[in-house]
């Protein structure tokens, strides 16, 4: 599918989706007790104003941003508002340990951080190795950004202007360096959104779909996936932080989910997860059934539709769509 001709950069998405519903919840995440949300409208005001204060911080084109922030609607914020200054985005494996951080900060040349307070302690190690930064932005996490949000939001959100186009650079990927130098892969506006709107005709889904994030948004896999593809479409995708199979499959349940990027390892723990529900609903016959609903596939019968007609149920509240990748 080509990119649409209105299309020139990241930030053209945001603004179209929120042009085009600025009432539609973009983007929301999953907390042990609820869901904190934004609606477009909300989240573009966000972004513009973060832009904003990030510009008086001379964030620019010649910066690279690093982003050490969890899986969340803050990572799309901090992503959204450094594209916004032209400048572009190293997203940072939270995982890492300090020395692996330490080592691709000095290989992006980064000089501004956004980060979470939940990372405190490491932020204040990265401090003693002397990596000459410009700027460390924190988003108070742990209290929905209530601080950040004060500071940004006095600041105007209309009329910023941007002038990468699709030639310019947008990410940079980095190997972790665990056997040797950190290696950087620099990905251009449009080479995601290339990426992006192809994916798109391919998959045939639309703005009706709900996605839910599990995996790392440092990997471009997810970047593209999980967060800009929703907003193309001018969906809702929900962030899950916590790895814990039961908030998940909850979320899944809760949101509607049709869209959800996945790798091996999640497609596993689902089938358990699946196999735990059925033997629940059908007691312990459920294995002998599975082997001999898989005997009779082998030979052109597709036993599993009269077999396993109410674990097709149990699965079809847990998943409608997933899309299953290598991970790298």
């Amino acid at each position: 599918m080509p990119i649409p001709q209105s299309i020139h950069n990241l930030c053209d998405l945001l603004d179209k989706s929120t042009a085009k519903h600025p009432d539609k919840i973009a983007a929301r995440d999953r907390e042990e007790n609820g869901y904190s949300q934004w609606t477009y409208l909300e989240m573009s005001n966000y972004v513009y104003s973060f832009a904003r204060h990030l510009k008086k911080l001379n964030v620019n084109k010649n910066q690279t941003v690093g982003i050490l922030i969890p899986n969340s609607k803050w990572w799309g914020l901090a992503f959204f508002a450094s594209i916004a200054c032209d400048a572009q985005v190293v997203p940072l494996d939270t995982r890492l340990s300090i020395e692996e951080t330490a080592a691709i900060i000095k290989a992006a040349n980064i000089k501004s951080l956004i980060t979470a307070d939940i990372y405190k302690e490491k932020i204040e190690k990265l401090k003693l190795l002397n990596l000459n930064f410009n700027n460390i932005i924190s988003v108070d996490i742990s209290d929905n950004g209530k601080i950040l949000l004060e500071t940004i939001l006095p600041n105007d959100s209309s009329n910023f202007i941007r002038n990468n186009l699709r030639i310019h650079p947008a990410l940079i990927i980095f190997t972790s360096g665990t056997t040797g130098a950190p290696k950087g892969v620099v990905l251009t506006h449009g080479n995601l959104l290339t990426d992006i709107f192809d994916m798109l005709k391919v998959l045939e889904i639309s703005e009706y779909e709900s996605f839910v994030s599990i995996l790392p948004l440092n990997h471009v896999f997810e970047i593209t996936g999980g967060l800009l593809s929703p907003v193309a479409l001018n969906a809702t995708v929900t962030y899950v932080r916590s790895l814990r199979p039961d908030l998940i499959f909850r979320t899944i349940h809760e949101s509607n989910m049709t869209v959800m990027m996945v790798v091996p390892s999640f497609l596993n723990l689902f089938l358990s997860k699946i196999k735990q529900q059925a033997t629940i609903k059908i007691g312990g016959k459920f294995n002998q059934l599975f082997r001999f609903g898989m005997l009779l596939n082998k030979i052109g019968l597709p036993a599993g539709k009269i077999l396993f007609s109410n674990v097709k149920k149990i699965s079809a509240l847990l998943l409608k769509a997933s899309f299953a990748a290598a991970h790298r």
